[in-house]
């Protein structure tokens, strides 16, 4: 199933820079996603501004490479996707 944002969604983020609500997770997954990095944080410390979470937990990588969001994200900026980096 695809997730392209429509026209005026697209029109929205390029006015206002930002699109919101984005629901790419179930309260399940994210859920998830959240226990994880409270694992992580609780082993390591906190995560807030460490780069390249994605060596230190695997939820990190599933959210960059979540479907959903990588439909929106080509629906605004096109097919050729490349995460450089990230952080929490």
């Amino acid at each position: 199933m695809s997730h392209q944002l429509s026209q005026a969604d697209q029109e929205q983020y390029r006015r206002d820079g930002f699109f919101f609500p984005l629901r790419i997770f179930s309260a399940e997954e994210a859920a998830g996603h959240r226990e994880q990095l409270e694992n992580i944080e609780a082993q390591q410390g906190p995560m807030h501004y460490r780069t390249k979470p994605y060596l230190l937990m695997k939820s990190a990588s599933e959210i960059a490479r979540n479907p959903v969001l990588l439909d929106v994200v080509e629906s605004l900026l096109g097919p050729d996707i490349l995460l450089w980096d990230s952080a929490y």
